[in-house]
């Protein structure tokens, strides 16, 4: 803490050797004091207060003029009479002008009784002139004042913690040459500020109260002559704007992985495709194996799944033929049967009919047996007869013919009746066969129609394995699919570990380095697209309101302000800053050259208005004066123009211009 206090209080030392000596004067007999008010001199206007003394006498009744000017530049200061103070024998005041900041002279003129004397008196800006000696005095007092007091706390705190002062400590050669040092340095210090300054350089204290806008003294302005003519005039305004990028981008990582490599830097130009940062992909290879693994064990599922619904769909096609042809057997099985049923129905028929001429040739036996009987009984009787003698050999051989026609008849009814049976059993016979057939048929159709609902059945289960092997092919197919996203979810993240410029531009900001961990969501590198760029300037919101989308702006650099552009207003914003009451103005500069750089400040001139004719002056010729007119930068400015007129000799009038 004792080194910076007195490394402080040589820098204070330094700041001021000029503001601790008066000013004084003496010259052909006279001795002079100067005063200013403000006592300490600063850009402006000020009051000048000298006290004359002649052989150590107040000198009154003399007339004397004071020049300030700087020795080294002519800045148009013309002389200006020093009028005496009341009260105040041998002091004369008069108004001087410090136009800038550095070293002055005020040469003082002095008549009196027809003599003239001249002295001259040094001074500077910053400098404190009052009669007391102003820092001169105090200074050194306030600074052996400050080194006393730490001197006397440093002592009393070590006797408070304790501590002993090693005041043999001060004689060691260490802290003799450091002492020695520090009052070396200070020495140098303030002779080096004292006499190797450049004429006219200004102290820290000095530069601090510089003001580079003080108008130059009243009366005195230089004068362009330049012609006066007519012509169209565009009415604009100028702001300091700036050069932002068409794409303020901030580039970040897809992927999380360690920065290898990134070959770019603050202000490298890139192009589309080139690259800006390398993440280490070590941990991904391993994913893509395991995701390649996938898709083809995914792709041999998918080939079985299909070879078994090739299986299962050649399957259902034949078990759909073999249910088409027992369909036909069954088909013809039922045919048969009914043919059979057909027979055995017209067997059944022929049984029934049989039996009815069973029937029939029975009582036709019945009654050819009882013709039989009976005849046989007349035939007795007629023999009887015969033997008696009571019938006729005629009636004899009519019995006789009658028993046997009778016999014969009685024979050809147990033939029929015979015939009949034969017939009954042949037809019982056929009925049997009949029945057997039907029941053959009948026996054939059901197990036609027992393997047709069998092979209906293999068919059905067919189509079910058809479908099922039809939903493991497109399993696998979606699984086969899922492993390729995967793939190619993992194969993208590996090509996202390389990060490439989307557009032209230039790096603003490097915003991480090698070896450090990227994340998604965090921002590795900020980039500017360059061409075309965005001039903007935040404009008042009085000439924001007289702004146009298609206005022409006039823009330059604030260096080379010779080196114009023209473009035109591209957009204005339809919103006024609370707190700023300004707008942005934006155009658009499309060409490579001149070529800006983001964030570099430019001036830009924007055509509000325009007359067809006007008369035109100079911009050189126009002067400015303080008071009245419109308010610049705090202070008040009126803008004129000298009008020369060469009714013979050349004069020239003030004019207001606006």
């Amino acid at each position: 803490m004792f080194i910076r206090f007195v490394f402080a209080v040589m820098w204070l030392a330094a700041c001021v050797p000029g503001l601790s000596e008066p000013v004084r004067g003496s010259g052909d007999g006279l001795t002079a004091v100067l005063t200013t008010d403000p006592p300490v001199i600063a850009l402006g206007r000020a009051k000048v207060t000298l006290e004359l003394r002649d052989g150590g006498q107040p000198l009154d009744d003399a007339e004397v003029r004071v020049l300030v000017r700087m020795p080294s530049m002519d800045m148009g200061e013309r002389e200006e009479i020093a009028r005496p103070v009341a009260g105040a024998p041998g002091r004369y005041a008069a108004p001087a002008v410090f136009s800038m900041a550095g070293q002055y002279v005020a040469d003082v003129t002095v008549k009196k009784g027809g003599a003239q004397r001249k002295l001259q008196l040094k001074l500077s800006t910053g400098m404190d002139t009052r009669e007391t000696g102003g820092s001169g005095r105090i200074l050194p007092i306030a600074v052996f004042a400050a080194l006393v007091a730490l001197v006397g706390y440093t002592l009393i705190r070590m006797r408070q913690t304790g501590q002993r002062v090693e005041l043999r400590g001060l004689a060691k050669p260490q802290a003799i040459m450091g002492i020695v040092l520090l009052a070396v340095a200070l020495a140098v210090a303030m002779y080096a500020v004292r006499n190797w300054r450049r004429p006219g350089a200004m102290t820290p204290i000095e530069a601090q109260a510089m003001e580079m806008a003080t108008p130059p003294p009243p009366g005195v302005a230089p004068v362009v002559v330049a012609p006066v003519d007519r012509g169209p005039v565009d009415q604009s305004v100028t702001y300091i704007g700036q050069v932002a990028g068409w794409v303020d981008q901030d580039i970040y990582p897809r992927v999380q992985g360690w920065i290898v490599a990134m070959p770019v830097y603050v202000g490298t130009r890139v192009r589309a495709g080139d690259l800006l940062a390398r993440l280490d992909t070590s941990e991904i290879r391993p994913v893509l194996d395991e995701r390649r693994a996938a898709v083809r064990s995914a792709q041999e599922a998918e080939r079985m799944a299909a070879a078994e619904e090739s299986r299962a769909s050649a399957d259902l096609t034949r078990a759909h033929a073999a249910v088409r042809a027992e369909e036909a057997s069954v088909e013809v099985s039922r045919a048969e049967l009914a043919a059979a049923e057909a027979d055995l129905t017209d067997a059944r028929e022929n049984l029934n009919v049989a039996q009815l001429m069973v029937g029939e040739a029975s009582a036709a036996l019945t009654s050819a047996e009882e013709e039989h009987v009976y005849r046989q009984a007349e035939l007795k009787r007629a023999l009887s007869l015969r033997d008696r003698g009571a019938v006729s050999v005629q009636e004899m051989e009519r019995a006789r013919a009658d028993a046997s026609a009778a016999s014969a008849s009685r024979d050809q009814a147990r033939l029929r009746v015979s015939q009949a049976e034969a017939r009954v059993r042949s037809a019982a016979a056929r009925v049997r066969s009949a029945e057997a057939a039907v029941a053959a048929a009948r026996q054939r159709s059901t197990a036609a129609q027992e393997r047709l609902a069998a092979m209906r059945a293999e068919l059905a289960a067919g189509r079910a394995m058809v479908t099922a092997a039809m939903s493991r092919r497109r399993m696998s197919g979606a699984e086969v699919a899922q492993a390729g996203a995967m793939l190619r979810a993992a194969s993208t993240s590996e090509r996202y570990a390389e990060i490439r410029a989307t557009a032209d531009g230039v790096i603003t900001e490097r915003l991480m380095a090698p070896g450090v961990l990227a994340i998604p969501g965090r921002a590795i590198l900020r980039m500017s697209q360059t061409r075309p760029v965005r001039l903007q300037a935040s404009v008042s919101e009085s000439d924001l309101a007289r702004i146009r989308v298609g206005a022409p702006v006039e823009v330059w650099r604030l260096d080379a302000p010779d080196r114009r552009i023209k473009t035109y207003v591209s957009s204005v914003a339809p919103l006024v800053n609370s707190g700023t009451r300004t707008g942005l103005v934006e155009a658009i500069w499309r060409d490579q050259e001149p070529a800006f750089a983001v964030g570099e400040a430019v001036t830009m001139r924007v055509a509000v208005a325009s007359r067809a004719s006007a008369l035109r002056v100079p911009t050189a010729a126009v002067r400015e004066q303080v008071g009245g007119g419109a308010s610049v930068e705090g202070r008040t400015v009126t803008h004129y123009v000298w009008v020369a007129r060469a009714n013979g000799p050349i004069t020239v009038a003030r004019r207001v211009a606006f």
